[in-house]
């Protein structure tokens, strides 16, 4: 049976979105001050054209304040993502590389990379099959693959994002639990992943008590200890010293949760 995910995204019908363009970028715009990321993406030459488009706008067409973390943390994506394909040796428009937007939720991110890298190739992939994503059908160069990243099935389905790529960029934004280190895990061990970004969100999962306990001990803050422990994590899967693991705290993100834990080959 196919999900409502995919469904929506191989039709183009779409209920009509009732904000208003103008509306929807009026509110970005009267807090693009709160963010140089929100600023950036107003000031993106695709985003007046995307957002008159209904399907694209219905993800605007949310609480404002998540809207404007959402775009803050999928602009802080993009600029990593640019890092490391240029850190590959690919082209500034993404020719030749598969983005994947692991555990992507509706996909924000998804769609601001589909825009920023539109010669790469971007997927979208979850576990939620009943997302309505018809959004997707926007953009030429993404698309949507239902998968469960704790799945035995998981490793093939990077795999098969990448298929001929050049290169292949993993990005997690605001992955909970034990979500942060399975991506970390599995793009480390796969051949098809060369880079991958991570952005942990909350303290659950197997590293919980660890951290907790560590944090205890040295008087440091949750966050900053499960931040260093996911890097920790990253450098012992790299087997080289992990000099290829970088740390990176982005204060224009809207969210106290906004470190980026990337590792590339």
């Amino acid at each position: 049976q196919t999900s409502r995910s995919v469904q929506a995204c191989r039709h183009n019908a779409a209920r009509r979105c009732s904000l208003p363009p103008e509306a929807a970028l009026d509110a970005l715009r009267r807090r693009q001050g709160e963010s140089s990321h929100l600023a950036a993406l107003l000031a993106a030459p695709w985003l007046e054209e995307a957002i008159a488009d209904d399907r694209v706008r219905r993800l605007f067409a949310r609480d404002s304040r998540s809207v404007r973390k959402d775009c803050s943390e999928a602009w802080a994506a993009a600029e990593r993502v640019r890092t490391l394909l240029r850190s590959l040796g690919m082209p500034a428009d993404g020719e030749g590389a598969a983005l994947l937007d692991v555990c992507s939720g509706k996909g924000m991110t998804a769609l601001v990379l589909s825009f920023e890298f539109p010669r790469a190739r971007v997927h979208m992939l979850d576990a939620n099959g009943e997302m309505e994503l018809s959004h997707v059908r926007a953009r030429p160069n993404l698309d949507f693959v239902q998968c469960d990243l704790f799945s035995r099935d998981a490793a093939a389905a990077l795999a098969a994002c990448r298929a001929d790529a050049a290169a292949c960029v993993a990005v997690g934004m605001h992955l909970c639990g034990a979500l942060s280190p399975r991506l970390l895990t599995l793009a480390a061990r796969s051949p098809a992943v060369d880079a991958v970004v991570v952005c942990p969100c909350c303290l659950k999962g197997s590293l919980k008590e660890r951290v907790r306990a560590e944090a205890r001990r040295d008087g440091r803050e949750h966050y900053a200890v499960l931040v260093d422990t996911l890097a920790s994590l990253a450098r012992d899967e790299c087997g080289d010293g992990g000099g290829r693991v970088s740390v990176e705290w982005d204060g224009e993100m809207l969210s106290p949760r906004n470190a980026l834990v990337s590792l590339c080959a």
